[in-house]
């Protein structure tokens, strides 16, 4: 048992008789009350106390008498905190975790309050003559796990409310998930409201400083899903979450949104919004700044003075349009990606003032063109004109900065590219896309830790994206860290079997943890699935390599030349030259290499430092090639 007596050395300041006074009177109170109850008073320690006793009941009856007593005139202000388990001694003190826990919770208990753990609770909780009241869950300042903490509530004991309680809890960050909002109408209109409500609410609070915010395609996983918000925050690694319902009856709508904490389901804040429809980003705009304040997260001058929410577009089929392209484009795969980039089209074309529909055009027209799907030079093309009208209409976009600031990596604009990127991430460093653009930037760049970083975050801020796991398992594999890359391959897979980017890593990282047969199943596996695409072509001439079979490794390189040859503006000479260094064959490498560079591609660039490109690490050659671009090389080591 801790014991504390709030405000000794205020009052000895103002009134040293007085504080005198109730120090000797709260100690005989203690003394006594250890006689009584066969307690042992350890020691004191400026105005507190440390003591020990043989049984939990007595304990809790001596805090109880204590406070009872120190409740009248003059009243002792004292704190009391009580925990239940095994204590170390020896020559100087008391020691073990037992000692720390009930030290950390006297120091949430408020002056007049007795609390106890949820352990010491489970053994008095059945004496008729003990009361005690949960105040829910805390994390205690080096304590693994939430603790459950009860505050005795016999009478003239003080009883707190949760808001009330203050203490050395962890300094934990404001992560929270905005879970998609239910549909209490008829109205099929009614859900996509409600889909396009979350997703603006995520992106208003994810530009908030002090908050980290889970991405839309974590949150809609759990899309009619009636999951605990324990088990929820659990998976996706936050401590609080906002849910809501919408009622829409004509042009009128109902919105209610609760906060609430994840450890023990304490809602933190409720409100209910009856307005037109027209009012619904004003509606967006109170619940950000709410929940803003109420997690003390500070909102910049400008963000008190300005709008929050603002209508990413005032046509509704656009929108539809929209949220249906990001569905297809986080399957990863060439046919959902084409799919994805006829919806952002009709997106645009039905409001080219939409920022977020031109910046995905942008990175679609991107993705095919490195990838070998389109004319090189005319997908980057596209990709300009798309992210350019992005930024004209919002400067200020993360996303639209982020797309050009790739953008700008291919036409080998390292400084500008990276103040854009930059730029995205103050603006909003919350955004997953931003991240993995930043990991791409540093993998680019030889600088394995600072991608890793990028790469952690993006899939920390959306940890059940399928695609984000993936990309993640990539840069880890780039680093050499296969074991992390097969791990994480792994879990994207459990979240979606035919994400793409995931199902190649996997094969990758199977080949190079020494299981090359498995590797090569799975690879072929995603061919059934695939056809020819580049980059499952190019990971399943890796695992032939892996497996000793270099003439299988070139037929693979026969069948993209022959590609090549029917388009030849189509960029696959990146993949001819990854497959051709791991088999030897430098005069096809060299060329391809070459071509690849021409044609401004960025793969052989970033493969650089990674396994892929180990034999040409210190090739004159390639080395040269990289310092006129600017770009840094190995150092040979010492050794």
């Amino acid at each position: 048992m801790f014991t504390d007596m709030v405000g000794y050395t205020a009052l000895m300041q103002q009134n040293e008789q007085l504080a005198i006074q109730k120090r000797d009177r709260g100690k005989k109170i203690l003394e006594d009350s250890m006689e009584k109850y066969e307690g042992k008073l350890l020691m004191y320690y400026g105005d507190g106390t440390l003591s020990i006793f043989t049984s939990a009941l007595n304990a809790v009856k001596s805090a109880i008498e204590i406070q009872t007593l120190n409740l009248q005139e003059p009243k002792i202000d004292v704190r009391i905190g009580i925990h239940i388990g095994d204590v170390m001694f020896d020559d100087t003190g008391i020691y073990g975790d037992s000692v720390n826990i009930a030290s950390r919770i006297e120091t949430l208990a408020v002056p007049g309050a007795v609390f106890i753990s949820e352990k010491l609770f489970e053994e008095i909780k059945n004496q008729h003559d003990i009361d005690a009241k949960p105040l829910g869950y805390f994390e205690l300042k080096n304590v693994q796990h939430p603790m459950q903490v009860y505050a005795v509530s016999n009478p003239g004991i003080v009883v707190p409310s949760r808001e009330e309680v203050k203490g050395k809890v962890k300094q934990t960050l404001n992560s929270l998930a905005v879970l998609p909002f239910a549909s209490l109408s008829s109205d099929p209109e009614n859900e996509f409201f409600c889909d396009g409500m979350t997703e603006e609410l995520i992106n208003v609070l994810a530009k908030v400083d002090g908050l980290q915010v889970t991405s839309r395609t974590s949150a809609f996983a759990f899309k009619g899903k009636n999951e605990d918000v324990r088990e929820i925050a659990a998976k996706l690694n936050v401590q609080k979450i906002i849910e809501g319902s919408v009622r829409k009856a004509g042009n009128k709508i109902r919105v209610t949104a609760q906060l609430i904490n994840a450890a023990d389901g304490y809602h933190f804040w409720s409100e209910t919004y009856d307005r037109s429809l027209e009012d619904i980003f004003e509606i967006q705009d109170d619940i950000a700044r709410s929940i803003a304040n109420k997690l003390r997260a500070n909102l910049t001058t400008e963000q008190h003075q300005s709008q929050l929410a603002k209508a990413p577009t005032e046509n509704l089929e656009a929108y539809k349009k929209y949220l249906r392209g990001t569905q297809l484009w986080d399957r990863a795969d060439p046919q959902q990606r084409r799919l994805a980039l006829d919806s952002f089209k009709e997106a645009a074309d039905l409001d080219p003032n939409f920022t977020n529909a031109n910046a995905y055009l942008s990175m679609t027209y991107s993705f095919m063109g490195q990838t070998g799907q389109m004319n090189a030079m005319d997908a980057f093309t596209l990709a300009n004109e798309y992210a350019a009208k992005a930024l004209k209409n919002d400067q200020q976009s993360p996303f639209a900065l982020s797309v050009m600031s790739f953008l700008k990596l291919y036409g080998w604009e390292w400084k500008e590219g990276l103040e854009m990127l930059m730029k995205a991430l103050e603006i909003n460093p919350n955004d997953p896309v931003s991240q993995l653009m930043a990991a791409e930037y540093y993998v680019l760049f030889n600088n394995t830790e600072k991608a890793l970083e990028h790469a952690q975050k993006c899939y920390q801020l959306d940890p059940l994206s399928a695609n984000n796991l993936g990309e993640a398992a990539r840069h880890f594999l780039f680093a050499g860290k296969t074991k992390e890359a097969l791990k994480l391959s792994e879990e994207a897979l459990l979240i979606d079997p035919y994400n793409l980017v995931s199902r190649n890593i996997h094969a990758y990282a199977l080949a190079l943890s020494g299981i090359p047969q498995r590797a090569l199943e799975e690879i072929q596996e995603t061919y059934k699935l695939t056809g020819d695409f580049p980059l499952v072509l190019m990971a399943m001439a890796f695992v032939y390599t892996q497996l000793g079979g270099k003439e299988k490794a070139m037929e693979i390189v026969s069948k993209l030349e022959m590609m090549m040859k029917q388009m030849p503006e189509v960029h696959l000479d990146f993949a001819i030259a990854l497959i051709c260094v791991n088999i030897g064959e430098m005069e096809k490498f060299y060329e391809a290499y070459d071509h690849s560079l021409e044609k401004r591609g960025l793969w052989l660039l970033q493969f650089y430092g990674t396994i892929m490109m180990k034999p040409v690490w210190y090739d004159e050659h390639v080395v040269e090639s990289r310092k006129k671009l600017g770009l840094p090389v190995k150092e040979k080591s010492s050794k």
